[in-house]
């Protein structure tokens, strides 16, 4: 085998291992429809780069508000021209 087969055969195993993931990921994904998981299931196999990074994005667990929220660091008073508005000093 040449250098241009060997990558020829690796960049098809690439290719079908992250479509497989991708179609793995839309399959299991309940907000998706049957037409939309038949439409991503194509465009996996068709586009896998592409497609495997935007499923990925799509469907990445966001944190919830209250969690964001929790762990913002900042103080309880509003501030303008750094002058707390509330400020039991005044």
């Amino acid at each position: 085998m040449t250098g241009g087969q060997i990558l020829i055969i690796t960049f098809l195993f690439v290719h079908f291992l992250l479509a497989a993931w991708a179609i793995l990921k839309v399959v299991k994904a309940p907000v998706f429809t049957k037409k939309q998981k038949q439409l991503n299931t194509y465009l996996a196999l068709l586009l896998p780069f592409i497609w495997s990074v935007l499923i990925y994005f799509i469907l990445k667990k966001e944190m919830a508000s209250y969690e964001a929220r929790k762990n913002i660091s900042r103080s309880t008073d509003f501030y303008e021209s750094g002058i707390p508005i509330y400020d039991s000093n005044l």
